[in-house]
């Protein structure tokens, strides 16, 4: 258990961000290493792209959630709030705003013909490519362009997490434990 001086709302926002991050490296790793000789068909892309994203939904629903049962807590020092959760959502999709935004002025002011011209471009552009790596399969990246409504999910999907998560952890209500109750007889 954390002690009180570090246990604030600064402290779950920014580890909900690490949960992101994390989220992120678990996708990359799956994606570089098992099925790395997959991804040439379209289809299985985008199969496991819906599947990184569940596992990113889920990773920062699970922190979330794990914060919602700490802020019950009588002795933390931290109050339940709901918007509190959102905000670490937004905080991430912003950050997603802006890795889009600078990817869309690389590609408008650093290429010529679809093809980058500088180093610190072609970084960047790898750079983007594992920040968004659960989406990259239902992107559809070409020259710089990405299809709306892998934009709309990297903004919509992280406030959803977490507020989602929030709210079931503050209503006591555990996915794993009704999802077993399903799967093994009690």
């Amino acid at each position: 258990m954390r002690t009180s001086t570090k246990w604030t709302t600064k402290y779950q926002i920014g580890s909900i961000f690490l949960s992101h991050l994390e989220a992120i490296g678990i996708s990359f790793v799956f994606l570089s290493v098992a099925f790395y000789i997959l991804m040439t068909k379209n289809v299985i892309r985008e199969i496991l792209s819906i599947i990184f994203i569940l596992v990113y939904f889920g990773t920062i629903y699970s922190r979330a959630h794990k914060f919602a049962t700490f802020d019950l807590k009588d002795y933390t020092p931290t109050k339940a709030d709901i918007k509190k959760a959102f905000l670490g959502g937004v905080f991430i999709s912003l950050s997603y705003v802006a890795v889009l935004i600078g990817y869309r002025l690389i590609w408008e002011f650093c290429s010529v013909d679809g093809v980058l011209l500088s180093l610190p471009s072609f970084i960047y552009s790898l750079f983007f490519y594992v920040y968004t790596i659960p989406y990259n399969g239902i992107m559809g990246i070409s020259h710089g362009e990405i299809m709306w409504y892998s934009k709309v999910l990297m903004i919509a999907v992280p406030p959803l997490a977490t507020s989602l998560g929030y709210f079931m952890g503050l209503r006591k209500i555990s996915i794993m434990e009704k999802i077993s109750t399903l799967i093994y007889e009690k």
